[in-house]
């Protein structure tokens, strides 16, 4: 288990991405790499590579938050523009784009404290809702939205390679 005293909140900068990307493959492939077949992992990971990651961070439209343990990322969540395929409701909606947490942080408050910074930076830019899409099956998940005022409004299809899989859209107003 995590000592949260010890987790030290920053900002994502470029010189992160080579551990962010792996952080982001690493979690992603404990929570869900079950599901897929191993091109459709190749084919997603190809997309999802540390030049993606550098793009995501130099963005001016998205913002990424890391938590980290002895300078290892723990977790980390990524906000920025609303790109699901569900029309908002809102004139001005942020999209948490991601919220990744290795195993042996869950449960120390690290998801909580960057949802926290998530909807603060969200509620900062101005914005009237936030979204996310969410796997339909991870209900841990879900919980853990629901707790903080998010409410399912939408479905749609997340693509892995080949395969599509059924995903809510949850949205939190903010205004």
């Amino acid at each position: 288990m995590i000592d949260p005293s010890r987790v030290v909140y920053r900002d994502a900068t470029c010189a992160d991405a080579p551990a962010l990307t792996r952080h982001w493959r690493d979690t992603f492939m404990a929570t869900f790499g079950h599901l897929y077949p191993p091109a459709d992992i190749e084919a997603y990971f190809a997309k999802h590579d540390e030049a993606q990651t550098v793009r995501e961070i130099e963005d001016a439209s998205s913002r990424c938050r890391l938590a980290l343990d002895a300078g290892r990322i723990i977790a980390a969540a990524k906000m920025g523009a609303y790109k699901l395929p569900v029309d908002p409701v809102g004139a001005r909606v942020r999209e948490l784009h991601r919220l990744y947490v290795v195993e042996e942080a869950k449960g120390a408050g690290v998801a909580a404290a960057l949802m926290d910074w998530t909807i603060a930076a969200a509620l900062g830019e101005g914005a009237d809702a936030l979204y996310l899409g969410v796997w339909r099956f991870n209900h841990r998940a879900q919980r853990f939205y629901r707790r903080y005022g998010f409410e399912i409004v939408g479905e749609y299809e997340f693509v892995v390679g080949d395969t599509r899989d059924p995903e809510f859209v949850m949205r939190k107003p903010l205004a």
